[in-house]
Formats: structure tokens, C-alpha cells, sequence
């Protein structure tokens, strides 16, 4: 479990795919201290550590991952965002996330707001029931705050610590970035669905 609140980037040394299994090779910074079978959020995607050391981090990926994630176009000295798991201390800055991606989304485009910006985000269709105007997605791992919804997607506003910190200053239209929906949302929907079965 995570809170969207990135902790640092990750910049990508190798990738190997397979049919059967996949890995990824990521520099992470000095400060890190990684455990072998811990877990760590890459662009929001909960994954294992296979190896670490001389700062070098290797997560194995199944096929799956790279098909439903970004992370299959990732390309060698491309950044990601990086996040440790809660523990009983960790303050909950963002809002609940599981590094479980929803599905993917593209950058329809990126425009100034004084020292901000706004990207306008289009989704897949069926996660568009999920959101609403001031509540939380995490994108590509980062906990935000939604600013304005429409037919095909949404909005939101990257402020400057935002661009600063993560990877999603690095965007531009066109980019495609993981997406997880408030879980809490997908919980009213299943008691809902649950009920009307009864």
C-alpha cells in the first residue's frame, strides 16, 4: 500500500523481456536502502525487488505488467517515479493507493497556469464512471487532485513542487501514464453490484 507521494526517480538502466518473464534494471539514488522481496512503486505499479545493490535496483516484471502498464514502453535512461510502502509511521500526505494500475492513459496535452500547468488526460472508457471533480486519481503513481472531469477524461493541476519532483514534469502531450482510481470508488461500486444480485 502506498499514498502517491513520490519519494524520489529511478532512471532506467535495462529492460529485458521475455515471453515467460521480464525485468527491470533501474539507478535509484544513493539514499535508498532496498530489500530484496520488498516492494516498491514504479510509476505506481507495485513491484518485487529481485536484487539490489551498487545502487542498482532489478524488479522482475510478468508479461502481463508490461502489457497493461506503461512500463512495456519504457525505454533505457527514461525516469520513473519511485515510492515506498506505508509503514505504521508513514504519514498519509496523498490519499490510499494499491500500485494496482486501472488502465492506461494518454496526455492530450500540457498548458501554463501561472507557475503552474494544467494536462488534460484521456482515459479509457470504462474508468470514466470513477471520477469526479476534486477527487483522487494516482498518476503514474502520483496522488492528485481532479480539477475537471469530461466525456472522455480529466484534468489536473501539477504544481511546481509536482513538476519539480516527479516525472510528470517531464511529460508532454502525447505521453501515456498509468492510472489507478480511487479504490474506495471501486469498493461502493462492488457493494452496490452485490446487492442488486441479492
Amino acid at each position: 500500500m502506498f499514498t502517491g507521494i513520490i519519494q524520489g526517480q529511478g532512471q532506467i538502466l535495462k529492460i529485458q523481456k521475455g515471453h515467460e518473464k521480464g525485468s527491470l534494471f533501474i539507478h535509484v539514488s544513493k539514499s535508498w536502502k532496498l530489500k530484496k522481496g520488498g516492494s516498491v512503486s514504479v510509476n505506481g505499479v507495485c513491484l518485487t525487488v529481485r536484487d539490489f545493490k551498487n545502487n542498482q535496483a532489478v524488479f522482475d516484471c510478468m508479461p502481463e505488467t508490461f502489457k497493461v502498464t506503461n512500463l512495456g514502453s519504457l525505454k533505457k535512461e527514461d525516469w520513473v517515479n519511485l515510492e515506498l510502502p506505508l509503514t505504521p509511521r508513514t504519514q498519509i500526505g496523498g490519499h490510499l493507493v494499491q500500485g494496482h494500475v486501472d488502465g492506461i492513459g494518454k496526455i492530450l496535452k500540457i498548458q501554463k497556469d501561472g507557475n503552474s500547468k494544467i494536462m488534460t488526460i484521456q482515459t479509457p472508457k470504462k474508468l470514466t464512471q470513477y471520477f469526479i471533480r476534486k477527487g483522487s486519481v494516482a498518476v503514474d503513481g502520483v496522488s492528485l487532485t481532479i480539477t475537471r472531469i469530461f466525456a472522455k477524461g480529466f484534468e489536473i493541476s501539477l504544481i511546481p513542487i509536482t513538476l519539480q519532483e516527479t516525472i510528470l514534469g517531464r511529460k508532454k502531450a502525447g505521453d501515456t501514464v498509468n492510472l489507478e482510481v480511487d479504490m474506495i470508488a471501486k469498493y461502493v461500486e462492488r457493494t452496490i453490484q452485490s446487492h442488486g444480485n441479492v
